[in-house]
């Protein structure tokens, strides 16, 4: 104030005071310019000077730009000197204006800015951004942000400092970093929302939010960061720094191999090595910045576009479109700052994106329009896919709405035609779940199998999988667990409609019995469907996927009704692996389902031999026998040497494995009647390598048959063998019927007769045909006399002969020899007639004639009629007045009068 009057005079600011001096410079390099640079450091008067370029009038912004360029500076190579111990460590570079903390005067040089909504008052609490975030971080802006290069002064184990290269970086770069750190800085560390009550507990209980930051001052920092954005793409000198070779990675440790050249001979030698290594180091500092300024561009250009996304948010409603969202992600809205949105917010702001297109769903121009302005403020969060997607969106949701079924399945093709176009950024999960709930299953299949292609077009998943799926084959797991995605698609649908075809639920209403019936029906017809859909396609790890669903369901049985020459290889490679029973038990059903018999019996007679403890004894006899079954079938077909001994082969196999049946059932018996623990044991110990295994026929016959006594089965080895030893025959058939006799012991005479006719009918059948085994004489001469020591009923041995296809004329043959023997052994047994009393109830019985020819009968009946009078003879000629004896010449004379008056 004076007498002339009052005066007001404003202070202007540094900004402020750059404009004046530029404008007065007129674009020199005046010493008021480089001495304003010297007194506010080089580094916040470029900062200053990206204030004007962002704000000031035209000519200001090309004075500035000049200045910010002639006084930026370069990066330059720093090497500390080593500090001697107890040496204060150095500050860190750029501790001026650290990014971690706020900045005395930061927020007042922003706030003046013409237009500026901030103020000293409400960003008292704001804070810088920390750092770019982890996903733009790099080590060089880890050194900006702390004052270090990567690679700079480190510390050692004994907290000493390690001297190293150190990148100073250009002021232009730092200043760029600063103006970027105080315009974002007030909204940084702050939250997205407020929530509507005045205490956190309060808001608790209010699902309402709005917007911590206003309209007004999201379009002030929106319009500067865009700003900053333009002159950083429209620099040719930056611009060509951001778009150089990604090759400047790692530049630390290609500074360290230039950093101690090798010794030179001379001092000239010297300086020029010297020299050459001062040139790399400055190109290695050159390229750490373009890295630097390369995350910088990205960094803003994130920003600038998740700003334009949260104003679009604000103005539709930024609470409803909030509340839409799901419960996970709306709390994750509500603590969100806005830096973890900008580095880490992909999925969130994706999905912010979808619940506001979702809003515009019903009206198509909107959805247009909101669609383009999407595409034009944040190209990087909603690209041109994501509008195809949107529009596909739509469609599905019309063809919710329509009735017709020709329209809603016009509808759902279209949105499957636009969604196939997408198929690389696709939410296809979310796809998938909207397709099922609109049944629209073959347009399911179809969207993930052209997914799966178009991710992996090389089909290295295929590869990988052939390959055994190495550890060591990134692009393989890379494109199979792309592929996999995909087909999760397929499977997951087919999981929903194989449980509804099992149980459905009663709609309200509608009768359940009825009601359960016809979902069922649905779901099965549904499920059919698709599985075929499926199955149709021409991807084989697609098909690989689905077999294994099959088997995994327990659907084997429609798995061998696929028509697929992926099938083939699908089960021929499972049964290569540990275990494969079950593939093999699918692979010789599938062989045989489509005539492959030659195959399947390969197959059967590999199930049948495989490894001990994988199958029981009657399974591999039950796959011999289906391997016999195949192989004649085979033969009968395409019949050749081969497929004969393959056939030979196979029935000699199997006549073992029943005849280790056999083992296995009479040493079950035997065991059952064993009283002692050891032998129990052993016994146990044998039935459990039967039952384990196929085993050769010596094998059989010497540590089990013979070890056990089951004369039966060792009958039958030698019998299977082939080999001829009458003496070993006959010691077998008298072990049998001795141990016949034995376990009959306390039974009646009749009742012991039956079990030993019964046992020699049985064995009769089985070696009747073969004489070697079933010596007849033998059997007569043995079995009469145990019936004559025994007392048991006369006439059983011959008619059980008879039963087992022996002629009477050949029993007669063979009981005449054997009277006419006169083995003493009738006598010992104090039965001297029994031979000729047998001979008369077979000659009496009435069917002696039976089933013979004419002219048979006729020579039977003169052979018994010469037999009879033989025996008279025989009989007249004893000198003893026995009962018995008049007994048996009265009957055989009864016969000579049958026979005589028959002839």
């Amino acid at each position: 104030m004076s007498v002339q009057g009052t005066s007001i005079v404003t202070k202007l600011r540094p900004v402020d005071q750059l404009e004046q001096l530029l404008l007065d410079s007129n674009g020199s390099d005046t010493p008021a310019l480089r001495s304003f640079f010297h007194l506010y450091q080089p580094h916040e008067a470029c900062a200053m000077c990206l204030i004007l370029i962002c704000t000031a009038t035209q000519q200001v912004r090309a004075l500035a730009e000049q200045a910010y360029f002639r006084h930026g500076g370069e990066p330059q190579i720093h090497m500390p000197a080593t500090p001697m111990p107890g040496a204060a460590v150095p500050s860190p570079l750029f501790a001026s204006t650290p990014l971690g903390a706020r900045v005395p005067g930061l927020i007042p040089t922003t706030a003046g800015v013409a237009g500026s909504p901030w103020s000293a008052t409400n960003t008292a609490n704001v804070q810088t951004p920390p750092a770019m975030g982890a996903a733009f971080d790099s080590p060089v802006i880890g050194a900006i942000r702390g004052g270090a290069a990567a690679g700079g002064p480190t510390s050692n184990i004994l907290g000493r400092p390690v001297s190293g290269p150190e990148i100073v970086y250009s002021n232009r770069l730092r200043g760029l970093v600063i103006y970027f750190s105080r315009l974002i800085g007030p909204l940084w560390d702050g939250l997205l929302v407020q929530l509507a009550g005045n205490t956190r507990a309060q808001a608790a209980t209010l699902p309402q939010v709005h917007s911590s930051v206003t309209m007004d001052e999201l379009n002030w920092v929106a319009q500067h960061v865009q700003r900053l954005i333009d002159f950083l793409d429209g620099n040719a000198a930056l611009k060509s720094s951001i778009k150089a070779d990604a090759s400047d990675q790692n530049v630390h440790q290609k500074m360290l191999r230039f950093m101690r050249p090798a010794p030179t001979p001379n001092v000239g030698a010297a300086q020029a090595g010297q020299q050459q290594a001062q040139q790399k180091q400055q190109a290695e500092a050159m390229a750490a910045e373009r890295n630097v300024l390369r995350d910088l561009s990205t960094l803003f250009k994130r920003t600038g576009e998740v700003l334009n996304l949260w104003r679009i948010l604000c103005e539709n409603d930024l609470s409803t479109v909030i509340s839409g969202l799901s419960v996970s992600h709306q709390g994750l809205v509500r603590q969100m700052k806005f830096c973890h949105l900008i580095a880490h917010g992909q999925e969130t702001c994706s999905a912010l994106i979808a619940q506001l297109t979702k809003r515009f769903l019903s009206n198509r121009t909107e959805l247009e329009a909101i669609s383009a302005r999407l595409r034009q403020i944040c190209p990087s969060l909603y690209s041109a896919d994501d509008a195809v997607i949107t529009r596909a969106a739509e469609a599905l949701a019309e063809a919710k709405k329509k009735a017709t079924p020709a329209e809603r399945e016009q509808l759902l093709q279209d949105s499957l035609r636009l969604y196939s176009t997408v198929t690389l950024h696709l939410p296809l999960a979310v796809v998938c779940a909207q397709y099922t709930d609109v049944q629209f299953f073959s347009g399911l299949v179809d969207l993930c199998l052209a997914c799966a292609k178009k991710r992996d077009p090389q089909s290295l998943a295929l590869h990988h999988f052939r390959q055994q799926q190495p550890f060591d084959d990134a692009a393989g797991i890379a494109a199979y667990t792309s592929r996999r995605e995909c087909y999760d698609g397929v499977i997951k649908c087919l999981d929903d409609l194989h449980t509804r075809s099992q149980t459905a639920s009663v709609p309200s209403g509608a009768s359940p019995q009825k009601a359960t019936d016809a979902s069922v029906h649905s779901a099965a017809q549904q499920l059919e469907g698709t599985l075929s859909r499926t199955l149709a396609c021409d991807d084989e790890l697609m098909h690989i996927i689905a077999y294994d669903w099959l088997i995994k369901t327990g659907q084997t049985t429609r798995l061998l009704q696929v028509t697929s020459p992926y099938l083939d290889t699908y089960l021929t490679q499972a049964a290569e692996k540990e275990p494969a029973d079950a593939a093999l038990g699918l692979l010789w059903k599938y062989y045989e389902r489509t005539q492959n018999f030659s195959s399947a019996a390969q197959v059967l007679g590999q199930l049948a031999e495989r490894q001990p403890g994988t199958g029981t004894l009657q399974q591999r006899a039950e796959y011999l026998s289906r391997a016999v079954m195949c192989a004649k079938s085979c033969n009968l077909m395409t019949p050749t040497t081969h497929t004969g001994q393959t056939l030979h082969d196979l029935e000699e196999k199997l006549e073992v494995a029943r005849i280790q049946l056999q083992v296995q059932t009479a040493l079950q018996l035997k065991r059952s009647t064993i009283s002692d623990h050891a032998k129990q044991a052993a016994a146990d110990r044998a039935l459990e390598e039967i039952n384990g295994e196929l085993m050769d026929i010596s094998k059989l016959y010497g540590d089990y048959a013979d070890q056990f006594d089951l004369s039966e089965c060792k009958l039958a080895i030698v019998h299977c063998a082939g080999h001829h030893d009458p003496a070993l025959v006959e010691t077998l058939w008298k072990e049998i019927f001795d141990q016949e006799l034995q376990q009959s012991s306390l039974a009646t005479a009749d009742a012991r007769v039956q079990s030993l006719s019964s046992k020699l009918v049985l064995l009769g059948q089985i070696y009747a045909q073969s004489r070697r085994y079933f010596p007849i004489a033998f059997l007569v001469r043995h079995l009469e006399e145990l019936t004559a020591r025994l007392r048991l009923p006369l006439g059983w041995v011959a008619s059980a002969l008879q039963h087992v296809g022996l002629s009477p004329a050949m029993l007669l043959n063979v009981y005449d020899r054997l009277f006419k023997a006169k083995d003493p052994c009738w006598q010992s047994a104090g039965r001297p007639l029994h031979i000729l009393n047998a001979i008369h109830n077979l000659l009496a019985s009435p069917d002696l004639f039976a089933n013979l020819l004419p002219a048979d009968k006729s020579s039977l009946r003169l052979n018994c009629l010469q037999a009879v009078t033989s025996y008279l003879v025989e009989l007249q000629s004893m000198l003893s007045q026995d009962k018995e004896l008049k007994t048996t010449v009265a009957n055989f004379k009864k016969l000579q009068m049958k026979f005589q008056s028959a002839s």
